[in-house]
């Protein structure tokens, strides 16, 4: 298990655009789950504003778990 060396409380959503999702062996999803998510050539698109971080995507909402 990677462990983080610095923890930050969200503030602010972004969008991004990938290539594709792949399942990452080293990063851990959600605790005691192997493998979590990767993007694969991962780009910025924006700030949104017009999203609180409630609001973002979650993890669950990708992979329907």
């Amino acid at each position: 298990m990677t462990i983080p060396d610095v923890w930050l409380k969200p503030t602010i959503v972004v969008q991004v655009a990938a290539q594709e999702w792949s399942r990452s062996p080293i990063y851990e999803f959600r605790a005691n789950e192997k493998g979590g998510l990767s993007l694969r050539f991962p780009r910025f698109i924006r700030v949104r504003t017009d999203k609180n971080i409630e609001d973002s995507t979650q993890g669950d909402e990708i992979t329907g778990k």
